[in-house]
């Protein structure tokens, strides 16, 4: 009987690379491989494409994960971030350490960190604190045989972490607290951005307008409709009340002692580009069935 791997090849391409470098040290050792019609394209397509291109993950020296995917994580204002962060996403029958998907972020994201531990010594004070805390671990990461340096695996705050979080009942609802942005038509900027707030925007009718929202508490994991705003909505009507029960109305929808924790750890390690802090951006919240907002 004879096979062909990849079963559509030559549309993908299992990579295979020799000479690899064996490093020194205990830390672990992520790979990638790329063809370089892919490596290019990465590099030269528009700056706010989030479609996955074809790469080899290798994890330590001998797990291999032919046709993963993988996209640049980039960002508004340093636009695809090539050779900074990096997402991959992985096939359903070939996991990573669990996981379908990870994020592979530069060291020093809280400034041209030298020392390549504020943000474990950040996450380790959340810990500390009884904050939900990220598990981050630094890794030796080399791209088609090239070392780029010492970056972190991040764990990503998803539906995957939320279950493990709260492993009782059904997933709740989980929101990414961000930036509004508007572009321009080429896409390479920003016209403007607006901070995720609580404060009440509405229609004409004085309905809460959903389109106000939306981008700024973005709904992540969705497992009903990405347009079901109706628990959120319960929240800013909560906070933006008035009269003798205002307290009491905001305890039945946020678990304030959790928000106060984190808004306390983004002060106590000087994250200003924090909601709570000086912004409104770079958290997340979420409500568990039967249960109050959680940040």
């Amino acid at each position: 009987a004879l096979a062909r791997f990849p079963d559509d090849a030559p549309v993908r391409e299992a990579l295979i690379r020799w000479g690899e470098e064996t490093p020194f040290g205990n830390l672990g050792t992520y790979r990638f491989w790329q063809r370089r019609a892919d490596f290019d394209r990465l590099r030269s397509r528009e700056s706010l494409a989030n479609d996955n291109l074809d790469c080899t993950f290798v994890y330590g020296d001998d797990r291999v994960i032919y046709n993963a995917g993988m996209r640049a994580k980039g960002s508004p204002w340093h636009g695809g971030s090539v050779g900074g962060d990096y997402l991959f996403a992985f096939p359903n029958g070939d996991r990573l350490l669990g996981a379908r998907d990870a994020a592979v972020v530069t060291v020093g994201n809280l400034g041209n960190d030298s020392s390549a531990q504020r943000e474990q010594a950040a996450f380790w004070i959340g810990r500390q604190l009884g904050v939900p805390a990220l598990h981050r671990r630094h890794v030796r990461f080399y791209e088609n045989g090239s070392f780029k340096g010492l970056y972190e695996d991040t764990e990503e705050p998803n539906g995957h972490y939320v279950d493990r979080r709260f492993p009782d009942g059904q997933d709740g609802t989980l929101l990414k607290v961000e930036d509004w942005f508007e572009f321009n038509d080429q896409g390479n900027s920003f016209v403007f951005s607006r901070d995720a707030t609580l404060q009440r925007f509405t229609t004409l009718d004085n309905q809460l307008k959903l389109a106000r929202y939306r981008w700024a508490w973005r709904k992540r994991a969705v497992a009903d409709s990405a347009n079901d705003y109706t628990h959120f909505f319960n929240l800013v009507e909560a906070v933006n009340g008035t009269g003798p029960d205002f307290v009491a109305r905001v305890e039945s929808q946020v678990d304030i002692d959790t928000w106060m924790r984190v808004i306390a750890l983004q002060k106590i390690v000087g994250n200003w580009d924090a909601y709570g802090y000086n912004r409104g951006k770079n958290a997340y919240i979420y409500l568990p069935i039967g249960g109050r907002w959680q940040m």
